[in-house]
């Protein structure tokens, strides 16, 4: 895998205005699971741990995290038919994944998670469909968030300007908020809640969100 990181901090406070919202993210309940042994719609995850598309060999879970119980993969993006193919930790998360343009039986990009990585079950798709967004899964991830791009088949991380106060605070983005506001730029929803992992859940409900900003990303290739 070939990894570049982009560290972008442009945020700015949230507004009433807004474009229209994307509707190239997957719902979590929109994905088909494959145990090892099964296959489905041309996707098959062996016993062994490798995980196929028709003939082309994608990779090795069980290699990679002997604990990826599972592999799933999205439903079809609306333009090129990609889809995400992650394998899949029942505790932790995503922890490899590859996106597969159906419409062609190619493959877009291979193993896009970096290392020490997890993402939860959630991917949205650029308007042209030229990148993925992914988002890190964890108990304190300040908002960061996958891109890949689907003609380099680079993935990059995106890291956000930190908007806590203290250790008592974490900042995360409801993944219902991203909007595509190019081709090549989104913005979503940053929101500041208690820290229920530094406070105790008795003294911290992380559904109260004490103040929020509106983070804004143009995707780039740019190496660092």
């Amino acid at each position: 895998m070939k990894t570049t990181f982009v560290a972008l901090t442009c945020a700015f406070a949230l507004t009433h205005a807004s474009p229209a919202r994307s509707e190239t993210a997957e719902p979590p309940d929109s994905w088909t699971h494959l145990k090892p042994g099964e296959e489905r719609e041309g996707f098959a995850f062996t016993g062994e741990g490798t995980v196929h598309y028709k003939a082309a060999l994608l990779g090795d879970c069980l290699r990679k995290d002997p604990k990826s119980g599972e592999i799933i993969v999205s439903a079809p993006s609306p333009k090129k038919h990609l889809r995400m193919v992650v394998c899949w930790d029942l505790d932790s998360g995503g922890l490899d994944a590859w996106v597969v343009n159906t419409g062609k039986s190619a493959i877009a990009a291979r193993s896009i998670i970096p290392r020490r990585w997890r993402v939860i079950r959630w991917v949205g798709w650029s308007p042209t469909e030229h990148y993925a967004l992914l988002f890190a899964a964890g108990e304190v991830t300040d908002g960061d968030m996958l891109s890949a791009d689907l003609d380099s088949g680079r993935s990059h991380e995106i890291h956000f300007q930190k908007g806590t106060a203290n250790k008592n605070e974490i900042q995360v983005i409801d993944p219902d908020t991203v909007e595509w506001v190019s081709p090549t730029a989104f913005r979503a929803r940053m929101d500041v809640t208690c820290n229920p992992f530094e406070m105790g859940g008795d003294k911290c409900d992380p559904k109260k969100v004490l103040r929020s900003t509106v983070v804004k990303k143009a995707l780039s290739t740019t190496k660092q």
